[in-house]
């Protein structure tokens, strides 16, 4: 029941951010006191999460261990048996691999990362669109090529030519 009121919270501050907090329906008080809900969720995901934690432990009386990481590691450690109750992953791909494993009684996506062009103001080249990046002297930084939002990145920059 805690992960359900749990996967309530956090949908509700998803699909209800443009709302005002009247708007917002309340997640019903339940003492889940003394209780344990392992969570695993990407790294990139650590201080939302931080805050809906807190809350949720504040608001139940439950305890929540998060356990932050890379999508695959935490993949492999539910494989290898590691208590999990929630598992958030920054790629679907190891949501399918728990499905084909019946290692999941359900999922729903609810969240999805976006590529970012960030340029400094300052910096000697001029970078306004993404065609500027082929220009001899820019540098350009790529998160971790193994990570998801790593391949999402690569992806992005194959699609517009950028690298072959």
């Amino acid at each position: 029941m805690a992960i359900f009121a749990l996967l309530m919270f956090l949908t509700n501050g998803c699909v209800n951010a443009g709302k005002s907090s009247k708007e917002t329906p309340k997640m019903k008080s339940a003492s889940y006191t003394g209780q344990k809900l392992y969570i695993y969720a990407p790294t990139s995901l650590k201080k939302p999460m931080d805050e809906v934690i807190f809350s949720f432990e504040k608001k139940t009386g439950a305890k929540v261990i998060p356990n932050y990481g890379a999508s695959g590691e935490l993949y492999s450690q539910i494989k290898s048996g590691q208590p999990c109750d929630i598992y958030f992953s920054a790629d679907w791909l190891y949501v399918d691999k728990l499905k084909s494993d019946d290692m999941l009684k359900t999922s729903q996506k609810f969240l999805e990362d976006v590529v970012v062009l960030i340029v400094s103001e300052k910096g000697k080249n001029k970078v306004q669109k993404v065609d500027d990046l082929l220009k001899p002297n820019v540098v350009v930084g790529v998160a971790d090529p193994k990570a998801p939002i790593g391949v999402y990145t690569e992806t992005a920059l194959k699609k517009n030519e950028i690298v072959g």
